[in-house]
């Protein structure tokens, strides 16, 4: 926030609450996902935070989550954040918290003068499923190839995905193994699953096998509660190979549909394993890519 700008301060005159002139944690968002030096089928998630701080005019000089799982968040039980714009976050590699367990984190801002601002969160970190999914060809809908080599081959650019719904997903969550432990706390929770996806074209002949920043794409961003979609760009084989010096076979489009477990503010509390599917155009009805 822009230390010049008392947005809080301003507020708190508006609606005549003096407290929000008071430092404290503004907004946080603290959830895991699956990876980054964290073993799944350890029943670890990988730590994820972000808090904002209201500093109400004084100099944050540091800020913390401590969990009540001392084993947790790289071994300790507690995480250092780092400013990133203006916000505090971590996303490092391997700070990892137990799956299938409530936990309770602190967070604490502590300023220039020493006094500190502390906000109190209650979590559970449920074990997300990974989405299934098939893409329509030919009429009948048939499960997507994760693989770059074997791409799914459509004929349109803009082929109809369908995958689990939220509400089946919701309750796959519930039912999942490693969350029997928080059976009651996923009963209670009002959050739900929405989805958001990417789309990139891909260069079937290098490797590694990654998105072609020369050719179109699309960034992970709103979230959505359906179980369906159509792709809001087109798998222009055609032009990427153009764009990439190679021929049209060798094009293929990923998609990756990420599954999130959110609250009613959409704030995320747990997020799947990212579900990467590749499929193809077949542009001379030859039932092969390009």
């Amino acid at each position: 926030m822009n230390p010049q700008l008392d947005l809080y301060g301003f507020i708190s005159d508006l609606i005549g609450n003096a407290t929000l002139k008071n430092p404290s944690i503004s907004n946080y968002e603290i959830y895991h996902n699956s990876g980054f030096g964290c073993n799944e089928g350890s029943g670890e998630g990988h730590f994820v935070a972000n808090v904002e701080v209201n500093a109400a005019g004084k100099t944050v000089t540091g800020v913390t989550i401590s969990s009540s799982d001392t084993s947790a968040l790289g071994g300790d039980g507690t995480e250092a954040l780092t400013l990133n714009g203006n916000a505090y976050g971590s996303n490092q590699n391997a700070i990892c918290v137990a799956l299938g367990s409530d936990v309770t984190y602190t967070i604490t801002a502590t300023f220039s003068d020493t006094t500190t601002a502390t906000k109190t969160v209650t979590r559970n970190h449920p074990r997300i499923p990974e989405a299934s999914s098939q893409v329509l060809v030919d009429g009948s809908f048939v499960n997507g190839s994760d693989q770059a080599s074997g791409a799914t081959v459509v004929t349109t650019t803009r082929p109809l995905y369908q995958w689990t719904s939220p509400d089946q997903m919701l309750t796959n969550i519930k039912n999942d193994a490693a969350n029997s432990g928080i059976t009651a706390s996923l009963n209670d929770s009002g959050a739900t699953v929405k989805y958001t996806y990417e789309f990139a074209h891909v260069d079937t002949s290098v490797s590694p096998v990654g998105p072609a920043a020369q050719c179109e794409s699309v960034q992970a961003g709103a979230l959505y509660a359906v179980d369906s979609f159509i792709p809001t760009v087109d798998c222009d084989v055609s032009a990427c190979a153009t764009a990439l010096s190679t021929t049209s076979d060798n094009i293929a489009c990923r998609m990756n549909i990420q599954s999130y477990y959110v609250d009613e503010y959409d704030n995320i509390l747990g997020q799947a394993a990212g579900h990467f599917r590749f499929f193809c155009v077949d542009t001379d009805d030859d039932d092969s890519c390009g």
